[in-house]
């Protein structure tokens, strides 16, 4: 329990502690009986001269009459004194006295003073700290429904600070005061259900208490409540909604949540796509010294999105992010060097963070390092190195690493020439969608290379690179469509294939077209052109854990 909450809950107590009336009398008859000596119009006067009541504001006088009240143990007197003793309001401060008044109060049954006293056990405030004795005083205020008390109580068992520890006596109570509407309860309660803690795994009833937390501004449940908005875990799936509750408790500075909601404009999700906006939350994530924001901020700047493209901004974005240990930034900060981007070239440097970032089994770390020492500088490359990484990363299914790994087996690099291994390790980047890899093993397949020799599967992996826009595969397509020995010839693809490799510089693609023309009446090459201009690439399936891996990790 934080103190500043403490202090709030202390005033709340002080000001509006149900002293008042059903029918508060005037100001008159309140001092007229204090001055008599009911103690609970001494109270009374004491909170009407602290919050201007129908009065002049005080605080001398409402510190007199508490104190008044308090000599004749009237308990939330005892436990209001007690509470400017606490925080230095109209006395010195001193923790000791205040442990004695909340200790007078909570002797005589006063809930909210025996739930006090227990943190101050809890936290060795006034008193020597002492786990059992604050477990001792929370029970006996929890047994009066004191959701604070109950929610201690609740926290006590599940960690098993002064009692033996006991996970469902944890939710028991944690869902009492939860069900007395305290937004942290309901939020811990939340997070038992969805991690099975105490009660059995439960997403709906997770996305439950998330949202009834969420809705009393708990920045930690609207947090969470997205996550489960963002992946359907409890809820239907809806993006926008997600994206609300994200930017909810962005706005209170959940340093998470702003990465999160970067990451949604950075990639149109559940909202529209603006890298102005991502660059901005970013930002705010990155100066609460997030990793993870530093590390985008990075990236932003690298690749100029959402503000000028400068590689020198993006290597120090990436320097604070490694230097707290975050692999991605490290592994880019690494290439940073290797390529010198934004720094000098160091070679020392980027084997260094590649090799930290590898260490933590950052598959693209481990990728760069093999690839570093496969084609780098004559100096470092060492091709049995080269083969370990490329290996490790690959064995995990790093697409990338798998391409590299096929291309050593392919060419004799590191390792002997095997076809067979090539296509093996070529089909599992290319299942993975990715073109170089789709297009390497078309070639397998047309020329028998390490495969059963098939046209049919060399057409279709061809083709799927070129549909990414793969510009030799788009090339090589072009060139079936003529070359079919007279049989099922089409001159409007072969030219939109063409068309579109020329389009990224392929210089046999260019050279090509107007032979290709030559062949073609107008109204073919006017078709192949339509086709070529309404090309779209194919769309991929999103990448696993791209945005819900941040969503649903326990809190510490």
């Amino acid at each position: 329990m934080k103190a500043s909450q403490v202090v709030w809950i202390l005033l709340l107590a002080l000001v509006g502690n149900g002293c008042k009336e059903k029918s508060a009398p005037s100001i008159t008859v309140t001092r007229a009986r204090a001055e008599k000596g009911d103690a609970a119009s001494q109270y009374n006067l004491a909170r009407r001269y602290a919050t201007g009541d129908g009065i002049v504001t005080n605080q001398a006088e409402a510190l007199k009459w508490t104190r008044q009240a308090a000599d004749q143990n009237y308990p939330p007197a005892q436990y209001s004194l007690g509470w400017c003793y606490a925080n230095g309001m109209g006395v010195a401060t001193n923790s000791t006295e205040a442990v004695t008044w909340y200790r007078r109060a909570a002797e005589r049954n006063y809930a909210l003073a025996q739930y006090i006293l227990g943190c101050c056990y809890a936290t060795g405030t006034g008193l020597d700290q002492d786990d059992r004795e604050a477990v001792k005083w929370w029970q006996k205020a929890a047994k009066q429904k004191d959701a604070l008390a109950q929610y201690c109580l609740g926290h006590s068992y599940a960690t098993g600070q002064g009692v033996a520890k006991d996970q469902r006596e944890a939710v028991n109570w944690m869902r009492k005061a939860a069900e007395q509407n305290y937004a942290e309860a309901q939020y811990v309660l939340g997070w038992f259900y969805a991690y099975g803690r105490g009660v059995v795994t439960n997403g709906t009833e997770a996305a439950k208490w998330y949202r009834k937390a969420a809705t009393q501004n708990h920045r930690d449940a609207q947090f969470r409540l997205a996550a489960c908005l963002a992946c359907g875990y409890g809820v239907l799936t809806n993006k926008v909604e997600a994206a609300s509750w994200y930017r909810k408790a962005a706005e209170q500075s959940h340093a998470q949540a702003q990465w999160t909601l970067g990451w949604c404009y950075a990639n149109g999700w559940g909202v529209g796509w603006d890298d102005t906006e991502a660059f901005k939350w970013y930002g705010k994530a990155a100066d609460q010294n997030d990793p993870e924001a530093q590390y985008a901020l990075g990236k932003c700047y690298a690749d100029g999105r959402g503000v000028a493209k400068d590689q020198a901004e993006a290597a120090i974005w990436y320097h604070t992010a490694a230097n707290q240990g975050y692999a991605e930034a490290q592994a880019a900060l690494g290439w940073c060097y290797a390529t010198g981007a934004g720094v000098a070239k160091d070679e020392d440097q980027a084997i260094d963070w590649l090799g930290r970032a590898a260490g933590q089994n950052c598959l693209y770390a481990q990728y760069l390092l093999g690839w570093y020492y496969l084609d780098g500088n004559p100096e470092v490359r060492d091709r049995t190195k080269a083969i370990e990484w490329l290996s490790k990363a690959a064995d995990q299914n790093y697409a990338a690493a798998q391409y590299s790994l096929g291309n050593c087996h392919f060419k004799g690099e590191g390792v002997a020439t095997n076809y067979a291994t090539a296509a093996r390790w070529y089909r599992k980047a290319a299942e993975q969608n990715l073109a170089e890899a789709q297009y390497r093993l078309g070639c397998c397949y047309a020329n028998g290379w390490g495969v059963v020799k098939d046209e049919a599967e060399a057409v279709k992996w061809m083709l799927k690179a070129a549909m990414q826009g793969y510009a030799q595969a788009q090339f090589v397509a072009s060139g079936w469509y003529v070359s079919r020995e007279g049989k099922n010839i089409d001159y409007v693809e072969a030219y939109k294939w063409r068309l579109l490799a020329a389009e990224q510089g392929h210089e046999a693609a260019k050279k090509g077209i107007t032979i290709l023309e030559d062949w073609m009446t107008q109204a073919q090459i006017a078709k192949g052109r339509e086709l070529a201009r309404s090309f779209k690439l194919e769309p991929l399936p999103p990448k696993r854990g791209s945005l819900a891996a941040a969503s649903v990790q326990p809190p510490p």
